[in-house]
């Protein structure tokens, strides 16, 4: 998918080249992402102390990764340099919270959603053929979240979800029906 969309981006050599970093970058953004809410845990409690010193911990880290990774590897270095220090910083303050709060992001649940994303969107990865139309690439993007959403809804990996799709459902059949 992601030579299809270079593709149709102005300076399309110029992201292709860039694209372990964004990788990279983007990972980062995910793991974020995924553990966000401890931020808010730790600086809204009595811990919030160690907020402060895991977010200075991490820019240290993320200085040394830069000087060490981005001779060798340049701008990827300094991404792969953001994945490892986000990543870290993510992972401790999550044990923290877990350790000190007695909650965590996750459940159960969670490892199944992550896996089905994997296989659903790994399958469709695979799936693409050479020279592939950049048109084509979209189509296969949201044919895989289609089958992504359909597969997330029939095995109930997520109440709140399966609850938000059938409110949405209702709101369409009463504005339509």
């Amino acid at each position: 998918a992601f030579p299809g969309l270079a593709d149709v981006m102005p300076n399309s050599e110029e992201i292709m080249r860039i694209r372990p970093a964004l990788v990279c970058l983007i990972l980062a953004r995910i793991v974020d992402a995924a553990t966000g809410v401890n931020h808010y845990l730790l600086s809204y409690s009595r811990y919030y102390r160690f907020e402060l010193f895991l977010l200075l911990g991490m820019a240290v880290a993320n200085i040394a990764l830069n000087l060490l990774l981005i001779p060798e590897f340049g701008m990827a270095g300094a991404a792969l340099a953001t994945l490892i220090s986000v990543s870290t910083y993510n992972l401790i303050k999550t044990l923290i919270v877990y350790k000190l709060l007695g909650m965590h992001p996750f459940r159960r649940r969670t490892g199944g959603i992550i896996l089905l994303a994997l296989v659903v969107f790994g399958l469709f990865y695979a799936i693409q053929f050479p020279g592939m139309h950049a048109g084509i690439d979209f189509v296969m993007a949201g044919l895989a979240g289609v089958c992504f959403v359909g597969m997330l809804w029939a095995l109930r990996l997520s109440p709140e979800f399966n609850e938000l799709m059938i409110e949405q459902w209702a709101s369409i059949k009463r504005r339509f029906c």
